[in-house]
């Protein structure tokens, strides 16, 4: 698996195939929202999505982004992996 970010969106390629992106338009210099998360249907149901997210959230630490959550797969997938939340507003965290 290939994980690219190009112009707010981070894709998922495999041997040159898209599998997946994840969009996180900009609200400004340093907040955005992770908005969708979607996975090719051949390639559903093998945590593709759950990589995509933890991506995200590494790509989002490492610029020192803070996140609002629109996406329901990303809120799930951040209430199961609570240190995913660091990159939350801190009005936005639930731990």
């Amino acid at each position: 698996m290939n994980f690219v970010v190009d112009h707010h969106r981070l894709t998922v390629t495999d041997n040159g195939t898209w599998v997946g992106e994840l969009s996180f338009p900009a609200l400004s210099d340093q907040k955005v929202v992770l908005e969708r998360t979607f996975v090719a249907p051949a390639y559903q149901g093998q945590g593709i999505g759950s990589l995509l997210v933890a991506q995200f959230v590494a790509y989002a630490k490492q610029h020192h982004l803070v996140v609002k959550l629109m996406c329901p797969f990303a809120k799930q997938e951040f209430d199961r992996h609570l240190a995913y939340q660091e990159v939350l507003p801190e009005s936005d965290r639930w731990r």
